[in-house]
């Protein structure tokens, strides 16, 4: 076989599978930074995670929770009932949702360490 050949033998098999994956969709995460107060969590997993309309014209927004979601403090892992009372206690403070790709259900919620001990 000449040295052609060899080059585009070798050219065809990096490229066919960089091809064959441009074609699989993407799988992303999607993350919503809401404030507390807007908040509704699930008194346990499953349950629906709730958002509430800041204005007139906004949705609200649900999404299912599972025993796999996982809750948050900083980066200590926490029961829901514990970010429940945190986040009653803290309504200015940012809480982050992490959606799983299907965007039906939450993979993570999370509050910072900082806000979960700032004084009410």
């Amino acid at each position: 076989m000449n040295r052609i050949a060899r080059l585009c033998i070798g050219a065809a098999c990096l490229v066919i599978p960089v091809l064959a994956g441009a074609q699989e969709e993407p799988i992303y995460s999607t993350t919503q930074e809401l404030t507390a107060r807007t908040i509704t969590l699930p008194t346990s997993d499953p349950g629906i995670v709730t958002v509430l309309a800041e204005c007139s014209d906004c949705p609200v927004s649900s999404w299912m929770t599972s025993t796999s979601t996982v809750y948050e403090v900083g980066d200590r892992a926490v029961d829901v009932a514990e970010l429940r009372r945190l986040i009653a206690l803290h309504p200015q403070a940012l809480v982050l949702i992490v959606l799983n790709p299907d965007q039906k259900s939450v993979k993570r919620v999370m509050i910072s360490a900082a806000d979960a001990a700032a004084t009410p």
